[in-house]
C-alpha cells in the first residue's frame, strides 16, 4: 500500500515529522520564521556563493599548472595549449613557474592554504544562505552543483594516482579480457598506460562492482590517457550528483526547512569535490550505496537496505562498516520471531548479492587474500599510529617495524573493537543507521594504519542524514583532509620538510578540535546551524512535535 507523504516522513524521521494539523511556523519563533521562504522559492540566493565556489575551483586548477604543487599529471592536460594559456593569463608567471623547492614551494603552499580557506568559507556561506531557501524540486540544486564542479574536470593534476590503477584494472577487463583480481597490471608489459601506474604488481582488492564499472569507463576512454582521466572524473561527478538527489529527498521528507542547507553540506563540500571529481576516487560509489541503504532503512525496506549494503562492500570491502547499523536497526524495530526472520532474510539477501554479482569475476578466495595482503592492510601511512611507531627508535631503541608488528597491530585492533562496542551499545535512536555508520566510519579512520583524505567521503555523505549534531565532526574531517595536501608528498621541499612527519596531526587535528565542546559550538555558528534557536528552544520544539505526532 502506498504511504502518504506525511506517513513516509513520520517513518523516516519521526522525531521531526510535522503532523498535518500543526504548522511548523506556529511552533517556531518569529525570528526563525521570517527567514523561511515558501517551498519552490528561487535558487537565486545561492548564485553568489556558487560563483565564489566556482572561482575557487578555477583558482586551484590554475595553481596546479605550476610544478611546485602538482603531484601527478592528469594525463596530458598540463600540456594543453588552451588551458596553459588561460592559466598564465590569469596568474603571475612567478607562481606558475616556481620550482618545486625553496621559496617556490612555500609560495605555492601558502596560495593553496588561502584557496582552501576560501573554499571552506564559500561552502559555509552557501549553507547559511540556504537556510532561507526551500525548493519543491531537487533539479535546480543539481544544476548549480554541476556548475560548481565543472572546473575540476579540467584540473591539470591529480593529488593521487589511484585513477591510473583503476584504469589498468578496467583495461584488464575491457582490452585483455582478463580478471584483475588474479592478474596484476604488470602482466601487460606493452600496455600504453602501464607506466602511469605505481602499484604495477598489485592484483585488485576492489570489489567486482567497481571493477566492472572500471571496465566500462576504461573502454570509453580508450588508449588516450587524457580521455581516461576526464571520463573517470565525469563518472565521479555523475555519482556525486546522484548522492545529492538521494540526500535531498531524505532530508526534505523529515527536515523540510533545512533540507537545502544540509544537502549542501555534502554537495558543495570542498574536500568531497576535490576527491570524487578532481582525483576521481571510487569512494563516491561507496557513499552512494551508503545513502541508498539509509533511504531504504528509513522505509523499513530491510531487504533493499541489505542489497545496497552488499553493493557497497562490492566496491570496497571495508564498507562492511555499514552493516552493523542496519542489523541493529532491524533488531530494535522488529519484535519476537519477526525480528529473527528479518535478520535472516536480510543476511540471505546480502550474501546472495555478493555471490551473484561476483560471478562474472569469480576468483574464489583471491579477493579476500588480496585485501589482507594489500599495502593498506599492512603499511603504516598517514596515521597517528605511524607517528607513534616512528618515535620508537628514539624512545625505546626498538625499530619502527618491530613496534608496528605486532604491538601496534594488537593495540589498534583492541581500540577499534572497544570503540565499535561502545557505538553499538548506545541507546537506539530514530536515525540509528546513519549515526552508527558515521561513528563506526570515524572510528575506523582513526584506528586504521593506512588512511587518506578520500576515506572521509562516505562519512561526510552520511553526516547530514545523521542529524545536525554530527556536522561539526565531519566539518573537522573536511578541513583536515584539505590541509593534508600541504604536508604530503615526501620529501616536502625546504622550508616545509618539517611538515611531512606531522601529516597525521594535520589530517586528524581538526577532527579532534571539533570534538571539543566550545569549538563544536563555534562550528554550529559558522555553518549557520541553530543560528536563531538556542539549544533549549530546539529541545522544546522537538518535544512539542513529538507530542503532537503521538
Amino acid at each position: 500500500m502506498a504511504r502518504t507523504a506525511t506517513g513516509w516522513m513520520r517513518l523516516a524521521f519521526p522525531e521531526q515529522a510535522v503532523p498535518p494539523t500543526i504548522s511548523p511556523g506556529a511552533l517556531a519563533p518569529s525570528t526563525a520564521r521570517a527567514g523561511i521562504l515558501r517551498p519552490g522559492s528561487s535558487i537565486r540566493p545561492l548564485l553568489a556563493p556558487m560563483a565564489a565556489a566556482w572561482l575557487v575551483n578555477v583558482g586551484v586548477a590554475i595553481l596546479l599548472f605550476g610544478p611546485a604543487f602538482r603531484v601527478y599529471d592528469a594525463g596530458f592536460l598540463p600540456d594543453s595549449p588552451f588551458l596553459r594559456n588561460a592559466a598564465f593569463a590569469l596568474a603571475p608567471d612567478a607562481l606558475l613557474r616556481a620550482p618545486a623547492s625553496g621559496l617556490g614551494a612555500l609560495l605555492s603552499t601558502l596560495v593553496y592554504v588561502v584557496l582552501a580557506t576560501l573554499a571552506v568559507a564559500s561552502w559555509c556561506w552557501a549553507m547559511r544562505i540556504a537556510r532561507s531557501v526551500e525548493l519543491a524540486s531537487v533539479w535546480p540544486l543539481i544544476a548549480i552543483s554541476a556548475l560548481v564542479l565543472t572546473p575540476l574536470l579540467g584540473h591539470p593534476a591529480l593529488l593521487s594516482d589511484d585513477l591510473y590503477l583503476y584504469d589498468l584494472y578496467g583495461r584488464t577487463i575491457s582490452v585483455y579480457g582478463a580478471n584483475p583480481i588474479v592478474t596484476a597490471p604488470s602482466s601487460f608489459v606493452n600496455d600504453p598506460h602501464l607506466h602511469w601506474v605505481h602499484w604495477k604488481n598489485l592484483p585488485s582488492s576492489y570489489g567486482p562492482i567497481w571493477l566492472m564499472l572500471s571496465g566500462v569507463l576504461s573502454g570509453i576512454g580508450g588508449d588516450s590517457i587524457t580521455t581516461v582521466v576526464i571520463v573517470y572524473r565525469a563518472a565521479g561527478a555523475v555519482l556525486h550528483l546522484a548522492i545529492i538527489a538521494v540526500v535531498w529527498h531524505l532530508l526534505r521528507a523529515g527536515r523540510r526547512r533545512t533540507a537545502v542547507a544540509e544537502t549542501l553540506f555534502y554537495a558543495w563540500n570542498p574536500l568531497v569535490l576535490l576527491e570524487v571529481v578532481g582525483n576521481a576516487h571510487n569512494d563516491v560509489l561507496v557513499a552512494l550505496f551508503a545513502v541508498l541503504l539509509v533511504a531504504a532503512a528509513a522505509q523499513r525496506a530491510w531487504l533493499s537496505a541489505a542489497f545496497f549494503g552488499a553493493c557497497a562492500v562490492l566496491v570496497k570491502p571495508f564498507a562492511l562498516l555499514l552493516v552493523p547499523g542496519l542489523a541493529r536497526q532491524i533488531f530494535h524495530r522488529t519484535r519476537g520471531a519477526l525480528r529473527l526472520r528479518w535478520l535472516a532474510a536480510a543476511t540471505s539477501v546480502g550474501v546472495a548479492t555478493v555471490v551473484i554479482v561476483s560471478l562474472p569475476l569469480w576468483a574464489g578466495t583471491s579477493l579476500m587474500t588480496n585485501v589482507l595482503k594489500n599495502p593498506a592492510a599492512t603499511m603504516y601511512t598517514n596515521s597517528v599510529w605511524e607517528l607513534m611507531s616512528e618515535a620508537g627508535p628514539a624512545w625505546f631503541g626498538v625499530g619502527t617495524s618491530a613496534i608496528q608488528h605486532p604491538y601496534l597491530d594488537v593495540l589498534r585492533g583492541a581500540a577499534f573493537l572497544g570503540a565499535a562496542l561502545w557505538v553499538l551499545t548506545r541507546r537506539s535512536s530514530r536515525r540509528d543507521v546513519p549515526q552508527v555508520a558515521l561513528r563506526l566510519w570515524i572510528v575506523f579512520c582513526v584506528t586504521a594504519c593506512w588512511v587518506w583524505p578520500w576515506y572521509f567521503v562516505p562519512a561526510i555523505a552520511l553526516a547530514p542524514l545523521a542529524g545536525s549534531a554530527r556536522l561539526p565532526l565531519s566539518a573537522g574531517l573536511t578541513v583536515g583532509g584539505l590541509l593534508f595536501w600541504t604536508a604530503w608528498p615526501e620529501p616536502r621541499p625546504t622550508p616545509l620538510e618539517w611538515l611531512y612527519p606531522w601529516r597525521s596531526v594535520v589530517l586528524f587535528g581538526p577532527l579532534l578540535l571539533a570534538s571539543w565542546a566550545p569549538a563544536r559550538s563555534r562550528i554550529f555558528v559558522v555553518l549557520g546551524v541553530r543560528r536563531h534557536l538556542g539549544r533549549r528552544t530546539h529541545d522544546s520544539i522537538d518535544r512539542q512535535l513529538q507530542t503532537a505526532a503521538g
